[in-house]
């Protein structure tokens, strides 16, 4: 509830003068929009990702009759393996605010893309 867009204050969190019921102290309360345009939190967000590698090797014929098959062929695949970058955070691909141009770049309790690994074997009877 204290952290919605351009809530200065909130009445929930003022202190009040039991007697009067007047404002004694009303604490700012810090949306995290408002720091996000000061310059100390920009920074660059380039990055070269290796996003997907797919090895495969086909069986010779005469080998995948041995055990049975016309065809074998065997896969290794990986995604998201490494990322290469300067920048601070977990991921600069992801942020809290999805497509928000604004709050782009904000890891705040963020979860990065997943770094897969994948076997697959293939048979042709």
């Amino acid at each position: 509830q204290y952290f919605g867009a351009d809530r200065e204050s909130s009445e929930e969190v003022c202190q009040l003068n039991p007697t009067t019921g007047a404002v004694i102290a009303c604490p700012r309360t810090l949306n995290l929009d408002r720091h996000l345009l000061y310059e100390e939190f920009v920074e660059d967000g380039s990055f070269v990702k290796l996003r997907e590698v797919v090895l495969q090797y086909q069986f010779n014929p005469e080998w995948a009759r041995r055990v049975g098959a016309s065809n074998l062929s065997l896969r290794v695949a990986g995604r998201n393996l490494h990322t290469w970058t300067r920048y601070s955070g977990i991921d600069p691909e992801i942020n809290l605010f999805s497509a928000n141009t604004v709050a782009r770049g904000v890891d705040f309790a963020t979860t990065p893309i997943p770094r897969t690994f994948a076997v697959g074997l293939s048979a042709d009877f």
